[in-house]
């Protein structure tokens, strides 16, 4: 083995990128063959369940996902009917969003889903496990804001 070759087993972002990667995909096979809509839309319509009225650039903000693919969801959720924006009376150049009643419905489904689809991903791990298992995805979410912001 090259020394300057990466031991995939001992490099963390192999794993979150393993996880995270087979995550999405089991996800948004699941929610198009159920739902009709995969995860970038779900992750979207979840957003606008917490936050009715909000933007695309917050929803961008809170997710971290690209402005292009929200924008390209929130077309495909309103032609689809689930959701509905309007222009912001306070900025013209931006568009309030709101999940539709078919919208919630088919949210409130998923995140059902969703919670038990967690539940296998962490199987075998105690309340105590997954605590400091949390603690530490919520510490290395705020390094990657820091990795993001010395690259910009």
């Amino acid at each position: 083995m090259s020394p300057r070759c990466l031991d995939l087993e001992n490099y963390a972002p192999f794993y979150l990128s393993q996880i995270a990667n087979k995550w999405s995909w089991s996800s948004s096979r699941l929610y198009l063959e159920k739902f009709g809509i995969g995860v970038a839309e779900w992750r979207v319509m979840s957003r606008l369940a917490s936050d009715p009225g909000t933007s695309a650039n917050q929803i961008c903000a809170a997710t971290g996902i690209d402005k292009a693919l929200i924008g390209r969801c929130l077309r495909r959720l309103e032609d689809l009917k689930l959701a509905v924006s309007r222009a912001d009376p306070t900025d013209g150049r931006s568009r309030s969003v709101r999940l539709t009643a078919a919208g919630r419905k088919i949210n409130d489904q998923i995140y059902e889903l969703a919670l038990s689809r967690e539940q296998r991903l962490l199987g075998g791990l105690t309340k105590a496990e997954v605590k400091d298992l949390l603690a530490k995805l919520r510490r290395l979410t705020e390094n990657a804001k820091q990795l993001q912001a010395a690259s910009e």
